[in-house]
């Protein structure tokens, strides 16, 4: 059972080759106590790593090995200086977050992947390359004490790595209806007032002069920040508050217009996705009697066809074949997919309200978009459309 807080941040850059063999250890600010704590265990808690298969990474010791490719990637005009000459603190990895991730802060805390760092802007742009990366949070910092180890972070990390796709899968469960979003931890308006009343109060707001909307949530942003700089453990932001200011207890239709364009007109959000991801997600749109993933391959030319009216400039169908294509290390590229578009919606709309546009998986093994109380209008009409309804007495792996 986890007792982390486990969640995802957003790299711009990465400053080396980073595998899922590397667990690193960041911190917004120095703490005093926890650092000690790893340097009096230093070795054993390498070691430990090590003996589990990966490699503990603390950035004031750095191996020399590492230090050198940092120094050659992120610092190439220094040709003469030499690894002994530079020490990097445990806030270096901060530096290469991206503005809407170095917003907060982060104490004790590790970062990994789940499976190789994944360019979501795909492999061509590195100038504006952009990472998910996994981190966890550290808040039983006394179970770290008691064992004289870092043993139950890693268990948990251990854990994510190696049960990614099954775990992905149960957070896919659409056994959910429209009630679950009125009734969710997520829900910012948990008060004495009814749904009804929430949602006149905010319909009053809304019908105000733009210009006050505006100002009331560029006062609420940087309430948040400074309630960053006192909320040190996050408790009061990730439980009561959501990033952005909208009412959950409504939904919007979806629109998707002639140039693939996917708009939710009742947010006034238009959601931009990298055009693998939108491919996938406007395939899914496309076959609301859903598609199960070990066969998409059987949709390859409708989701060709996808991408290149999404990505008409730099069409490369190797991508999807890559991802059509189960890897030899076992892990599936097409759950990947899956789970990143769950976290790219999650970033627009928040946990509680993606549910209800993410694909997810039903109990007969069927991925779907779950289009409960609202509506799905595409425009475009891909010609390689075929029913993908599942023939009687299929069932699926």
């Amino acid at each position: 059972m986890k007792v982390n807080y486990h969640t995802e941040i957003k790299f711009s850059k990465l400053p080396f080759d980073m595998s899922e063999k590397d667990i690193i250890y960041i911190e917004s600010e120095y703490n005093e106590d926890f650092n000690r704590f790893i340097q009096m265990f230093y070795n054993e808690i390498c070691e430990d790593f090590k003996s589990k298969g990966y490699n503990f990474i603390y950035f004031p010791r750095l191996s020399d090995d590492l230090l050198s490719e940092i120094i050659e990637k992120v610092y190439p005009d220094y040709d003469r200086l030499t690894p002994d000459t530079l020490s990097l603190k445990s806030t270096f990895m901060l530096d290469f977050l991206t503005e809407d991730s170095k917003q907060y802060y982060y104490g004790p805390s590790f970062i990994y992947t789940k499976f190789p760092p994944y360019n979501i802007y795909g492999e061509d742009d590195e100038e504006g390359a952009e990472f998910w990366l996994n981190i966890v949070v550290v808040e039983d910092v006394e179970r770290c004490y008691m064992a004289n180890d870092l043993s139950p972070i890693l268990s948990e990390i251990d854990e994510e790595i190696n049960n990614w796709e099954e775990l992905e899968m149960q957070a896919m469960d659409d056994n959910f209806d429209l009630w679950e979003l009125y009734f969710d931890e997520d829900d910012i308006f948990d008060d004495n007032k009814t749904m009804e009343e929430s949602e006149q109060q905010i319909q009053t707001i809304a019908k105000e002069s733009t210009k006050k909307t505006k100002a009331l949530i560029e006062e609420v942003n940087s309430k948040i920040k400074e309630l960053n700089q006192q909320d040190k453990n996050c408790s009061v932001l990730r439980y009561y508050l959501r990033r952005e200011v909208m009412s959950i207890n409504r939904i919007s239709d979806i629109h998707v217009t002639n140039n693939c364009e996917i708009l939710l007109p009742n947010f006034e959000i238009k959601l931009k996705l990298p055009s693998i991801y939108k491919a996938f997600y406007l395939l899914y749109l496309n076959h609301p009697e859903g598609i199960n993933y070990q066969i998409l391959s059987e949709c390859r030319d409708e989701l060709v066809q996808w991408y290149r009216w999404t990505n008409p400039r730099n069409v490369d169908e190797t991508k999807i074949d890559k991802i059509l294509t189960s890897r030899a290390n076992g892990r599936d590229p097409r759950i990947e997919v899956i789970s990143r578009i769950k976290g790219e919606l999650t970033k627009y709309l928040g946990e509680g309200l993606a549910k209800k546009y993410c694909i997810s998986q039903n109990k007969d093994g069927i991925h779907r978009i779950n289009k409960l109380g609202y509506k799905v209008i595409i425009e475009k009409k891909n010609p390689f459309w075929e029913d993908m309804s599942p023939k009687p007495g299929t069932k699926y792996q």
